[in-house]
């Protein structure tokens, strides 16, 4: 609701604002709390996942895969723009250049086509690439990756699979080769067993599988340990927390105080609040109040460098007509914003609200706002009243009022109060200086 002004405001132009504020019906709060409750659960048993540290994986398209395994051999110090060879670089320029081929072939006639497939005829020859290179292998290979580059080929891009995980594995095996060196039996052991899965690459590839049967095994095998007996001491804490007899916050701690008074029990008291907090947790309504943005052009402001007119669309500055060169020109200065407050006649009564406006801005400061013939413009003795009528995301401006007054409204990007217009959509924005 709005409410009447007691520091400075400017006022701005709003006509994209919404007739009336948006709000939920009693349904859709209904589906949205629901919603809420029904994903209880599935939070909770994300928090026994969590303990158990499960982490099912999500199905990934083969371009998902390959771009994880890339970010994952990064993470690992390798680089994937060494391993990409030259027989691949070969033969992807060669496929680029066929596709670039067959681009310029559609339309062409027969001796267009001609010509084209001649000019391009040892382009597309691997052999005659690698014969205009250097005989330096490491210099070949510099030369083909700028090649590549030439033609928008992105050298990472051609980083397969099987050759990522083939880096990944060689990599872990001479970390571990390091490791080992001066390890004791017992130590080498354990470097061993921990290594050992990591170094499959099934098993790196599982990470981020493809097929959607790997997908739903591992997430039955995940529900599985949940509930079976890994999960249970964590299922007994969120029954508990959610039994009746916890009717609030008091009887929670005292759950807490009973079950668990080890200070070695901390990290299950943290559980069960989490449990709690969800538990008790309420479903959160989106803010659907609309909330005005003012630009430069929307600002009331002083227009064309004169003080007795105010419009909008002022922000490139001020303007001027010349006599000598028959056109407008910029005086380089910046069109004032006009800040104004309620100084005379102050009122409020159900969200709207009024008075006498008077300008407090350094330009024309101290003079009243008058709109005796429609215009708005300030002046030195006081004009008529206005009230600011509170539409919701809006406000209606009226000379006087609605049964004596006229609406403000912009017209050629001038303030005028006109008879019998529709009126104009108007935000305020509060002063922070006075």
């Amino acid at each position: 609701m709005g409410y009447l002004r007691k520091r400075s405001f400017l006022i701005f132009h709003d006509p994209d604002a919404p007739a009336e504020e948006k709000t939920l019906d009693q349904q859709e709060i209904t589906a949205i709390e629901a919603a809420h409750e029904a994903g209880k659960n599935d939070r909770v048993e994300a928090l026994i996942r969590a303990k158990l540290g499960i982490e099912p994986p999500k199905l990934h398209t083969k371009r998902e895969q390959t771009e994880a395994l890339r970010n994952l051999a990064e993470e690992e110090d390798i680089s994937v723009f060494d391993l990409v060879t030259e027989d691949v670089l070969v033969a992807a320029i060669v496929e680029q250049r066929k596709q670039e081929l067959a681009r310029e072939l559609e339309g062409a006639d027969e001796e267009e086509a001609k010509e084209l497939k001649a000019e391009a005829e040892g382009t597309l020859d691997p052999a005659a690439i690698l014969a205009q290179l250097p005989t330096d292998e490491e210099e070949r290979l510099g030369d083909l990756r700028s090649l590549a580059a030439e033609e928008d080929i992105s050298v990472p891009d051609l980083a397969t699979g099987d050759v990522l995980v083939a880096a990944i594995v060689e990599q872990r095996k001479q970390e571990l080769a390091r490791e080992l060196e001066g390890a004791d039996e017992e130590e080498a052991k354990e470097l061993k067993a921990e290594a050992e899965g990591t170094l499959d690459p099934a098993a790196i590839l599982a990470q981020f599988p493809t097929d959607e049967a790997v997908v739903k095994a591992a997430e039955e095998a995940a529900a599985e340990r949940v509930g079976g007996p890994d999960g249970a001491p964590w299922r007994a804490i969120v029954q508990a927390v959610q039994d009746e007899s916890i009717v609030d916050e008091n009887a929670f701690k005292q759950y807490l105080r009973t079950t668990f008074p080890d200070t070695n029990q901390q990290y299950l008291r943290s559980f069960a609040w989490d449990v709690y907090g969800i538990v008790t947790s309420r479903a959160k309504l989106p803010d659907l109040t609309y909330r005005p943005e003012r630009t430069s052009e929307s600002t009331v402001r002083f227009r064309d460098g004169r003080t007795d007119r105010l419009g909008i669309n002022s922000h490139l500055g001020e303007s001027r007509w010349d006599h000598e060169k028959n056109q407008t020109v910029a005086t380089g200065q910046t069109a004032a914003t006009l800040w104004v407050k309620i100084a005379d006649g102050a009122w409020c009564k159900d969200g709207n609200w009024g008075g006498r406006l008077q300008v407090t801005c350094a330009t024309a400061q101290g003079q009243w706002i008058d709109s005796s013939d429609g215009w708005v413009r300030p002046q030195p003795a006081k004009g008529d009243p206005v009230t600011f009528y509170d539409m919701g995301p809006y406000y209606e401006i009226w000379q006087k009022d609605r049964e004596t007054g006229r609406p403000l409204t912009v017209q050629d990007g001038y303030l005028r109060f006109m008879q019998a217009a529709t009126p104009g959509k108007f935000n305020l924005q509060d002063s922070t200086w006075d």
